[in-house]
């Protein structure tokens, strides 16, 4: 009651709610409520996050209103915080045992860690059914709750940007890379279906592998003394086009002094600078598409230019 109080003071709104939030009672629930409309946009983000703390599921209505605010970061506050209260965590008792409370992380990385700590490679959530995990080769449940679309795309609303959001809304699909806290990287691919969304999230490894471990044919090794030319790597799916591609990257990086442009769709694998300079652009989020990527390349004087798909023929 004190600390509700104390909402009404603009300078102790932001530490009060803060507080009420980690007291976790659910008391707070309408004096949080009652001030949200009236806060400081600093404020507003923590009497969210206080609400979610609090499990006020009394709050969603409210907190769907903001979903639209032109404020960017209380915009994307709300979207995950409704992510979670709109997600019955109580059904994932496996996952937030270990993760919920000891790392704050959001209900969709809780679920990405949960897989990680299974050793598996990829995350499936589907509508109308439970969050899977890819586990040496087969698929396993990480919990028993029926996830719906609205749920779906509440978690992963809140992770895209707006450009990503529109290429979505307009394509009903979208390619797209995700870091979680600790630095873990994902590869996703989110597709509308006959009966709601798809969401795929596949675990990309910590480190870029050296050419030489993967046990690749000799001929591919002067691939990167290349002066001139074309090269194309191909392949069906998870034949290791992508972790072939990165290793051929990371050893001219550490041989040869170069320029190196890469347009992809989405980035997998993160280039440090070593003996080359490479630039990374992301169709959708740094160029809106691999032509225009590439047109701007050869401007940038380039000695090296990586294309992760050849998809039109302008390309």
């Amino acid at each position: 009651p004190i600390l509700a109080k104390l909402l009404d003071i603009p300078e102790l709104a932001y530490a009060a709610a803060e507080s009420m939030g980690e007291i976790g009672h659910v008391s707070a629930t309408e004096a949080l409520i009652e001030h949200l409309e009236s806060a400081e946009n600093e404020t507003k983000l923590a009497i969210m996050t206080a609400l979610e703390k609090i499990n006020a599921v009394k709050a969603i209505p409210i907190l769907k209103e903001y979903l639209s605010s032109d404020n960017r970061e209380v915009r994307y506050t709300a979207k995950e915080v409704l992510a979670r209260l709109q997600v019955d965590t109580t059904q994932l008792a496996g996952v937030t045992e270990r993760w919920w409370e000891q790392h704050d992380l959001s209900i969709l990385d809780t679920m990405l860690m949960e897989v990680k700590s299974q050793d598996g490679v990829e995350l499936f959530l589907v509508s109308n059914e439970p969050a899977l995990a890819r586990v040496n080769g087969e698929l396993s449940e990480i919990s028993s709750e029926i996830l719906t679309e609205d749920q779906i795309l509440s978690m992963v609303s809140a992770i895209l940007t707006n450009s990503q959001e529109k290429r979505f809304t307009e394509q009903c699909e979208l390619n797209f890379s995700y870091e979680i806290k600790g630095g873990n990287r994902f590869r996703c691919n989110l597709l509308r279906h006959t009966t709601g969304l798809n969401l795929v999230m596949k675990m990309l490894p910590d480190e870029i592998p050296d050419l030489s471990n993967l046990e690749l044919p000799d001929y591919l090794k002067k691939l990167i003394n290349i002066q001139n030319g074309l090269v194309l790597l191909t392949g069906p799916a998870n034949s290791g086009k992508t972790t072939t591609m990165a290793a051929l990257i990371d050893t001219i990086n550490t041989e040869r002094k170069d320029n190196i442009i890469s347009i992809e769709d989405p980035i997998e694998f993160i280039h440090q600078r070593k003996n080359c300079l490479v630039t990374q652009r992301e169709v959708g989020r740094h160029t809106p598409s691999f032509a225009r990527g590439l047109r701007a390349a050869l401007r940038e004087d380039p000695n090296i230019i990586f294309v992760s798909d050849l998809k039109d023929n302008t390309t």
